[in-house]
């Protein structure tokens, strides 16, 4: 990539011809910062001036933008796609992740990343083309997309990561110390869906403020936050463990989010179990804090997790996800987690303050609530409760499969997924 400089474009979606290759260029990535119509330029990058006309044209004359009024005090703010003025153009098969992602941090700067605004693509297939009101094309083999920043309350800058395929929406919530990509397996084997991994706050990329909240309630901000940025009409949910929780406690907060759920072992206490303060004597959290951080290399960290329970059971491609996008690059050549132990720790411990199984017979849409093989304490000794509790609730056994079932054998419960939504 070259030197940065800034230049003025326009409205999302819109398609414009590359005089220099005689092929659509398509505006897919979007970033709404602190300086509105620019964006960082870079040397390879070919657009002439009649296509930047037609972008600038674009940007005044853009329709107005919807609102929604939120239904609680903390609720995120509501973003809309129509008000996203500032795009990185698609030339060719896309823009690197990496790359892409460092371009943002790069004008916007670091020091300012809690102002940072909506990144967001096109989205192919259930949205029909069309982002803003302004049509445009995706290449016919482009069935993965870019990672997209979304900001959540308290000043959080999600990462969510487009995995893919084409049809009706799914919203993907992973358990605590996993991230948004681990998912890539499960979607793989999710023909028929267009599915996004979210990256919660404190895990992945997604940016944490200081101060920002960890309490459960929170994650559920997360997830409403990127059905309203994304523009997702009744996507479809699917969680694991604490992502579960989340998901239900965003249809609780916003009765008619989600057309169906799907939760694998969500961590829903029961009444009798919810506390008023987190848990300071939480084995989760200790086993968290003793967690090994940092390795020399990714290499040797995949090694490290394959030998070991629970780790062991993921499937190959999974554990590769985990490792490969979970760790970051230290300038000494050694990779360090990027959910930081203390942060797992007080994710597990704020497990039994929220109050989602309270709520239970206010989220009407069918829930599945699948678990692995039994146990004598965890989430599978609360399903037949959770179930009891939902006007549509269904239990879906998988008995060869541990607490980290969506990740042990993708194949099965995409299977599973299937069933759960077939028909809805």
């Amino acid at each position: 990539m070259g030197d940065h400089e800034p230049w003025a474009v326009g409205g999302p979606g819109v398609q414009v011809d590359d005089g220099h290759r005689g092929s659509p260029v398509v505006a897919e990535q979007v970033l709404v910062a602190g300086h509105p119509g620019q964006v960082t330029r870079h040397d390879d990058m070919e657009v002439g001036d009649d296509e930047l006309e037609v972008l600038r044209s674009a940007e005044q004359s853009g329709p107005a933008r919807r609102h929604r009024t939120p239904t609680t005090e903390r609720h995120p703010p509501r973003v809309d796609a129509r008000d996203l003025v500032v795009m990185h153009p698609e030339i060719g098969h896309g823009i690197e992740i990496t790359s892409f992602e460092r371009d943002v941090e790069g004008p916007v700067g670091l020091e300012h990343r809690a102002d940072l605004g909506t990144v967001v693509s096109v989205v192919p297939g259930a949205l029909g083309n069309r982002v803003g009101g302004h049509a445009c094309t995706v290449p016919a083999d482009r069935t993965r997309m870019a990672t997209v920043r979304i900001p959540s309350s308290d000043g959080v800058v999600l990462s969510v990561h487009d995995l893919g395929g084409r049809g009706p929406e799914i919203v993907m919530a992973h358990a605590t110390g996993f991230h948004g990509r681990v998912w890539e397996p499960l979607a793989a084997a999710l023909t028929g869906f267009h599915c996004w991994g979210i990256d919660l706050r404190a895990h992945g990329d997604s940016l944490l403020t200081d101060g920002a909240r960890l309490e459960w309630e929170a994650f559920a901000d997360d997830i409403l936050a990127v059905v309203d940025a994304l523009e997702l009409d009744r996507p479809f949910g699917v969680g694991h463990s604490k992502g579960g929780a989340a998901l239900v406690l965003a249809e609780e907060r916003r009765p008619g989010t989600f057309e169906a759920l799907w939760l694998y072992e969500p961590v829903i206490m029961p009444p009798a179990m919810i506390t008023d303060a987190a848990s300071t004597e939480n084995p989760l959290s200790e086993g968290a804090r003793r967690r090994r951080p940092t390795f020399a290399s990714r290499d040797e960290a995949f090694e490290n997790f394959a030998g070991k329970q629970p780790f062991s059971a993921l499937d190959p491609g999974a554990l590769r996800a985990y490792v490969d996008h979970g760790f970051s690059d230290q300038p000494d050549g050694s990779v360090t987690l990027k959910c930081r132990p203390e942060h797992e720790a007080r994710v597990y411990a704020m497990g039994s303050t929220h109050r989602a199984s309270l709520g239970l017979a206010e989220v009407l849409c069918p829930v599945t609530v699948a678990v692995g093989h039994s146990s004598t304490f965890g989430p599978t000794t609360f399903a037949d409760a959770i179930v009891a509790g939902l006007p549509q609730g269904h239990r879906q056994d998988f008995g060869d499969l541990g607490h980290f079932g969506p990740m042990e054998d993708p194949p099965s419960v995409a299977r599973g997924i299937r069933q759960a939504f077939a028909g809805l």
